[in-house]
């Protein structure tokens, strides 16, 4: 079973190096972490590996509260999909494939989603 530090990882690995595509909106990126939207972890110019780690873990897993997830593999994809399509629309997408499991989360009170069912 992945742990978050294992599933950290992987994310950093599948996120690679530098780049900087003039497609991307986002401008420079390493480790997947922009320039644009995390300034504070490019003042030396590069990012860290440390640093984008604790910005994956601080925004993609504590924060969303996906480490409180019970089943590893579960939480490992909501990870991954809220890095690529942000936290709140892998909650909502967990809604619509089960409802009955998400409603098992929602107890969790995710801090910037509110979804009832009736």
């Amino acid at each position: 079973m992945p742990s978050t530090d294992q599933i950290l990882a992987l994310i950093l690995k599948n996120e690679g190096g530098y780049t900087n595509h003039p497609a991307d909106t986002g401008g420079e990126t390493h480790y997947g972490i922009s320039r644009t939207a995390h300034p504070e972890a490019w003042v030396d110019g590069t990012v860290s590996q440390e640093a984008a780690r604790a910005i994956y873990l601080t925004q993609y897993v504590t924060y969303p509260k996906f480490d409180q997830i019970p089943d590893p593999y579960l939480m490992m994809q909501l990870v991954d999909f809220g890095v690529h399509s942000g936290p709140g629309l892998a909650i909502m997408k967990l809604a619509l494939c089960d409802k009955t499991m998400f409603m098992t989360f929602t107890r969790f009170e995710w801090p910037f989603i509110k979804v009832g069912f009736n």
